[in-house]
């Protein structure tokens, strides 16, 4: 779709001379560099579009590898607390350089929340979609806005395979790695031990790498997103989450920051 032109020339047939509208002297109110937002191109976008994209007419098999990346990285999980309790060193000792346990949380923090302002932007994503009985094939039009919808049973059994288990998963990890990174004996430790909590968040994108098809990638990248003009039109709850991610995001990144850096004893080491 080619982008409408700053100055555009209207043609009336009906006068043969041509008249050009000019612009307004008044301020625009477009947004014409507003931020659309896409699905990230995972195995979560890869498990919602894939009974329709080429798994029409045979089984999809996307939630096998969403529940193999659920199970490897909730064992890893368990084993990092696993190893908290039975190794039973201090949290936070003095040796360990406070600088760096700041930073780590704070890399954590980003992280972690990232991934929670994604699953809630999952759902917004499936809220907007149109709901069918019957599964068929993505259709687009010339502008790129999808005409066909999406089965309502398919959307819950990935929000219980896929949504709910991330979201939980990314809660874990998230009070489970910081407290293995900050019980490391010292500054060498932390650094690869915050290297190892951070690769079990990559797992899923391991995981749609290795089982997804090579034209998925371009074809969720071609699904039509959300920006604030989208949003407007759609119903209470997608704006009020569209606005939890905006108005609260970074505000809500500084709150989990500053709490965690409180409960995980570096209060005990600044006063």
């Amino acid at each position: 779709m080619k982008s409408p032109a700053i100055f555009p020339i209207t043609i009336e047939e009906e006068s043969p001379s041509l008249s050009t509208s000019l612009p307004s002297t008044k301020p625009s109110k477009e947004k014409p560099f507003e931020r659309t937002y896409q699905l990230d191109v995972d195995l979560h976008a890869w498990m919602i579009i894939d009974p329709y994209y080429t798994w029409v007419d045979t089984p999809p098999f996307s939630w096998i590898a969403m529940l193999l990346n659920n199970l490897i990285q909730g064992t890893l999980i368990f084993y990092l607390y696993y190893i908290i309790e039975t190794k039973q060193s201090p949290l936070l000792p003095i040796n360990l350089s406070l600088p760096l346990a700041l930073i780590a949380i704070f890399v954590m923090t980003i992280f972690s929340t990232g991934d929670f302002f994604q699953s809630i932007f999952i759902l917004i994503y499936l809220l907007g979609f149109n709901y069918q009985k019957k599964r068929e094939r993505f259709r687009f039009t010339e502008d790129g806005e999808l005409v066909t919808g999406i089965q309502l049973s398919w959307v819950l059994f990935y929000v219980f395979i896929g949504l709910i288990p991330k979201v939980v998963i990314g809660m874990l990890h998230y009070i489970v790695g910081l407290s293995y990174i900050l019980h490391s004996t010292d500054n060498e430790s932390l650094f690869l031990n915050a290297l190892s909590v951070m690769f079990i968040t990559d797992l899923d994108n391991i995981g749609f790498a290795l089982f997804a098809n090579k034209n998925i990638n371009k074809f969720i990248e071609e699904m039509p997103g959300y920006n604030e003009e989208r949003i407007a039109k759609k119903g209470l709850l997608m704006r009020t989450l569209w606005k939890l991610i905006h108005e609260f995001g970074k505000i809500t990144i500084v709150i989990i920051y500053l709490l965690s850096a409180f409960f995980y004893g570096c209060k005990d080491r600044l006063f």
